[in-house]
Parts: structure tokens; sequence; C-alpha cells
């Protein structure tokens, strides 16, 4: 899925009690666990929706015009979703078969 950092990215509405800051040394277990936790099959959309937003925001302003990302479209999640409400797009598709010998 791929969108373009145009000038007109949305601004994130972070949920009250939510705020973002950069990653600090030393806080890589702490991350990796909110990323499992985020992840999780009883995903909140709403919070990955803002995150997402955020980050386009801030790959814009360190200089990237576009954002891609492979997601699995039998995602139980609704990952796609998430991303299309976004403004993300799907630009490709591979079909993986499997054959048991």
């Amino acid at each position: 899925m791929s969108l373009e950092l145009s000038d007109d990215l949305p601004e994130p509405s972070w949920p009250d009690g939510l705020s973002l800051r950069t990653f600090e040394p030393g806080e890589e277990e702490r991350v990796h666990e909110a990323n499992t936790d985020a992840f999780a099959n009883h995903w909140d959309f709403r919070r990955a929706t803002v995150l997402l937003q955020h980050a386009f925001r801030d790959f814009r302003a360190r200089g990237a015009t576009r954002v891609g990302l492979g997601v699995d479209a039998e995602n139980t999640t609704g990952a796609v979703r998430l991303y299309e409400r976004v403004g993300m797009q799907v630009v490709r598709r591979d079909d993986t078969y499997e054959k048991t010998l």
C-alpha cells in the first residue's frame, strides 16, 4: 500500500491522556511491548489511525514524498481497511500459491 505525502495531511487528534514523543535509547523493551499490544487481535483502530497520521507528517517533514508498506490482505484484524481509512491505496498485489507434496 502507498500514500503520497502531500501538504494537506490531516493533523492527528490524540485521545485524551495520550501523547507522543521521540524514542530514547534504553526504551527498547517498552517500545516492543507497546508494539505487541498495539497489534493484538483486540486492536483499537482509532489509536492506530492517529499514530499513522503522525508518522506520515513526520516522514514528510524529513523530506519523504511517499510512504509504503506491505500488508497481508487476509489479516483478520482488518489491517487493509485501517490503512485505507488513512488514505493509503493498494498499488501492488501478490498472490501466493501452495501445493502440498
